[in-house]
């Protein structure tokens, strides 16, 4: 991990690579099931700006655009060199609801300029944002030790 206050994501941009299990892009998946859900809950339309919110963020991070700390934040007090994208979006009933894609940019990819995206999840509370960022180390700390 990094431990710079700076991301790729506001800072000329970078590229994308997913924590990976048993084949499987584990944030990716993540976002899906999320998606699931709120059509679910609230149908296609809903479902389809969740992606569109998701997507739009993620280029912004490849080039370079967000703007901290509204799009992201960089080196949780929780966890140093693990950031989030941040986006909200007001649901059923004005309800606002947040989701954080939780990233690191480790040392040894950093010539390459990549973000590794580890964790994804929807903002209930401090308790489960903790745990949430617990979770994005756990999966950096697996990814570390694969080849």
């Amino acid at each position: 991990m990094t431990t710079w206050r700076q991301s790729f994501a506001f800072n000329g941009g970078g590229t994308w690579r997913f924590f990976t299990r048993e084949g499987v892009k584990v944030p990716l998946k993540e976002i899906t099931a999320e998606a699931a859900m709120i059509e679910a809950q609230e149908g296609a339309v809903a479902k389809d700006a969740f992606l569109e919110d998701i997507k739009a963020k993620i280029r912004g991070a490849e080039r370079g655009e967000l703007t901290p700390p509204d799009d992201v934040k960089t080196d949780m007090a929780r966890a140093q060199g693990i950031h989030e994208l941040r986006w909200s979006r007001e649901m059923h009933l004005e309800q606002l609801r947040w989701w954080r894609l939780y990233y690191c940019e480790p040392l040894r990819l950093h010539c390459e300029r990549v973000m590794l995206g580890l964790r994804f999840a929807e903002k209930f509370s401090p308790e489960g944002q903790d745990e949430d960022i617990d979770e994005a180390v756990t999966r950096y700390n697996w990814w570390r030790q694969d080849p």
